[in-house]
């Protein structure tokens, strides 16, 4: 007797279940408390506005974020290490759930798209370009 027919024959054919155990009751709509102060799910999940930038400074686009795996810690280390610059360099790393907005000083824009484009971080072809204005 194979070792799933021999399963089988313990328990039963399939559908002959044994009978539950009492399930605890669970609260109602109404035990949950008042969430009328809440603001609506289209609000809640939407990014805040980006912070303003400050002089002299450019803001990227970058398609690695949180559903990415990434940290703003981990994507400053790993965006100066291709770019060549140091991670003090990047002046604010705004992490979002599908990309990043990340600031550099206008001297390091240029030269850290051109060295980061296209260039792998885990699993991803980094795509980095000025972001659009607000």
């Amino acid at each position: 007797m194979s070792a799933v027919s021999a399963a089988t024959a313990e328990r039963g054919e399939r559908g002959e279940r044994g009978e539950r155990g009492e399930r605890a009751e669970r609260g109602g709509r109404a035990e949950r408390g008042d969430r009328s102060d809440r603001a609506a799910r289209s609000e809640r999940t939407q990014d805040a506005p980006p912070p303003p930038l400050e002089p002299d400074h450019a803001r990227l686009f970058v398609n690695l974020g949180r559903r990415d795996g990434m940290k703003a810690d981990a994507l400053r280390e790993a965006l100066a290490e291709l770019g060549g610059i140091l991670p003090e360099d990047i002046a604010h790393v705004e992490l979002r759930s599908r990309h990043a907005l990340v600031s550099v000083h206008d001297d390091f824009a240029e030269d850290l798209i051109e060295a980061v484009n296209g260039e792998t971080l885990g699993r991803r072809t980094v795509r980095i370009e000025f972001a659009e204005a607000d």
